[in-house]
């Protein structure tokens, strides 16, 4: 194995490198640890929902709370000491300090401190990707609200955007993930999972490319609405429906909990 390895590197320069076992794998190999599982956002029983180093989405509909359950896992990741970067493609800052403020958070105090930031980005740095992983890599969670503003940004359409998922899951998602930050996408569901009548499961899953279900390496979760609830009527529930999860803690296809507002 040894004689093979060497002729390799020779021969290419180690372009290889990547591609074959380093000299030190087995050392390095059983001395190392169990992944952890999931370890952020805990839900009432204690049961944490959304993995470090591993790429985890959010799919739900327009008005189905997506947006309110990523600020109240923000909140939560917080409150356990910890920093989280908001990137938001839709909405307004004022608007992202008063929802904080209606589900009793002081947003003032983790931003004062450094440990919360939104930003609203424009144009994707293609050519400085390396310095945004760089900068971002800081934050224990990393928001992106949401996935089709960014395949519009590379110029590819939400309906049909594989390519472009490819890009960003290598260039941007997977390097983030590398660094042991966990990274949260909020998506739409695909055209059946739109309607408000929409049950199905299947429905659920985020619309578009299939590369979006594919390359998702933590929890994915569809928002299952059974009472809707808007910011003046927050007596509404969401179930979260496990869609997909890498690592097997969670059965696909079940409620692995309910959203609810007070």
């Amino acid at each position: 194995v040894n004689a093979v390895l060497a002729t390799a590197r020779r021969g290419t320069g180690g372009a290889l490198d990547t591609w074959i076992q380093s000299d030190d794998f087995a050392k390095n190999f059983v001395s190392g640890t169990r992944e952890p599982g999931p370890t952020l956002v805990q839900r009432t029983d204690g049961q944490a929902l959304i993995y470090r180093g591993r790429v985890n989405v959010i799919s739900g509909r327009r008005g189905s709370g997506k947006t309110w359950l990523a600020l109240l896992m923000c909140a939560l990741v917080l409150q356990d000491g910890l920093r989280i970067l908001y990137y938001d493609m839709e909405d307004r800052e004022d608007a992202w300090h008063g929802r904080f403020e209606d589900i009793g958070v002081d947003i003032d105090s983790y931003a004062l401190a450094g440990q919360a930031v939104w930003i609203k980005p424009e144009d994707l740095p293609v050519a400085d990707i390396q310095r945004l992983v760089d900068y971002t890599a800081q934050f224990d969670m990393v928001v992106f609200d949401v996935v089709n503003r960014l395949i519009t940004r590379l110029g590819g359409t939400p309906d049909n955007g594989n390519n472009e998922m490819l890009w960003l899951y290598d260039n941007l998602f997977d390097p983030l993930a590398g660094r042991d930050v966990a990274v949260l996408l909020l998506d739409h569901p695909n055209k059946a999972g739109q309607r408000r009548e929409a049950k199905s499961v299947d429905d659920l899953s985020p619309g578009g490319g299939a590369m979006k279900m594919n390359n998702a390496s933590g929890l994915v979760i569809g928002l299952n609405v059974v009472d809707q609830f808007t910011r003046d009527k927050m007596g509404g529930r969401v179930d979260l429906i496990c869609l997909k999860d890498r690592s097997g803690h969670f059965e696909e296809g079940t409620a692995i909990g309910h959203f609810t507002g007070t």
